[in-house]
């Protein structure tokens, strides 16, 4: 597994006051750790950041008003939504150094236009605070909303209380509820985050879409709730028990029991069918994979083939609970075998998604960590 980004790490100064001399845009990070926050970094950003994007970044970390930018791995989402929308036409208000204009600009074709409005309002206010080490990802109660690797549990509950549960159908707030009642309710994908697949599902105007891992359904619902009448998700998993005892009800109360086709069986076998059957190659615009974290590189390279160019694949589980950043530094800073196993797992799976060039990647520090695919090749 090669090393990625070597020395961006000694650009950053979390520990200089921001706003001073040296200030850094890394400092800006609502994660539980700042080693984890680097990691994003330099395993996912920083190897695919263009260099005119590189020279303004560390221009603008020097500035006695650092902070007022954006962050670099929000620089990079930014890009990849404007690709992924197909935008021509784009409009920021507060331009600083013109940082996160430039990532825009960069992803607008020849002859889009973004258009600038600037603001005096005070930005950013409190962001430079360094982050502090949280408690371990996890914990009991069989709720949905630990996962999270932000720095604090409230923190967590307003983001869902604000913003994901005022606007949650109540189909899918029936499935988030019964599915954190089941026993293995870690297993399921965070309101969060499933609020996020429904926007993208939405924004890229999906039809059909593919789901590796099912469970209860809890995800595939959101999923399935925003494709069109007519679309269709191939659900596939080894037991269809959760999803029959918990979901289908849910789902088809719902309305949209049509729009899924389960498939019971090993991903890998059930994909490689999929991509024999006729006309499945670049039909799908959507997938995602919370299944067996060994094997993602395997479901990855039969996804490409089914998954549209200009479509999106998203991987769960890619942040592993922050073991990966403790991985990097320390194996035996990782508490337990299994973990220290699969963070190795969540590494070398990132490291081969920063190097395929078939894909543009996003690490999203949401829920467990979320790599998003933009298939460009």
């Amino acid at each position: 597994m090669a090393a990625t980004g070597a020395g961006e790490g000694k650009e950053t100064a979390a520990a200089a006051a921001v706003g001073g001399g040296g200030g850094s845009l890394h400092s800006k990070t609502l994660l539980k750790s700042e080693p984890l926050y680097q990691y994003v970094l330099e395993s996912t950003v920083f190897p695919r950041e263009p260099d005119c994007l590189r020279e303004l970044r560390l221009a603008t970390a020097n500035h006695p008003m650092a902070v007022m930018a954006a962050s670099p791995d929000q620089v990079q989402l930014f890009g990849l939504l404007v690709e992924l929308i197909g935008a021509k036409n784009a409009i920021e208000v507060g331009v600083f150094t013109g940082y996160s204009l430039l990532a825009t600009a960069l992803a607008l074709p020849d002859d889009g236009k973004v258009r600038i409005a600037t603001t005096m309002a005070a930005t950013g206010a409190g962001e430079g605070k360094e982050t502090a080490a949280a408690a371990a990802v996890g914990g009991g109660g069989g709720s949905l909303h630990s996962k999270t690797l932000l720095k604090s549990e409230p923190l967590y509950q307003y983001v869902l209380e604000s913003t994901v549960f005022p606007r949650e159908p109540d189909c899918l707030r029936e499935l988030r509820l019964a599915t954190a009642n089941h026993p293995m309710a870690v297993m399921a994908a965070s309101p969060d985050q499933v609020q996020l697949f429904g926007l993208l599902v939405e924004l890229i105007g999906a039809k059909n879409a593919i789901e590796v891992g099912v469970f209860t359904g809890y995800s595939l619902l959101a999923t399935a709730l925003a494709l069109p009448d007519d679309g269709k998700i191939v659900a596939i998993d080894v037991s269809r028990e959760s999803y029959d005892e918990v979901g289908a009800p849910v789902i088809d109360k719902a309305g949209v029991a049509h729009k899924v086709d389960f498939r019971v069986g090993l991903a890998m076998p059930v994909l490689d069918q999929l991509v024999a059957e006729e006309g499945n190659k670049g039909r799908f615009d959507f997938a995602f994979v919370d299944a067996d974290k060994v094997n993602f590189l395997g479901y990855h390279e039969r996804l490409l083939q089914l998954v549209r160019v200009g479509g999106l694949i998203a991987y769960d589980n890619t942040l592993w609970g922050g073991s990966v950043a403790a991985a990097a530094a320390a194996d035996e800073a990782v508490p337990s075998g299994r973990d220290r196993s699969l963070a190795a797992v969540a590494r070398e799976f990132n490291a081969a998604i920063a190097a395929d060039r078939r894909v543009q990647p996003c690490q999203l520090a949401i829920a467990d960590g979320v790599m998003l695919c933009r298939r460009v090749a």
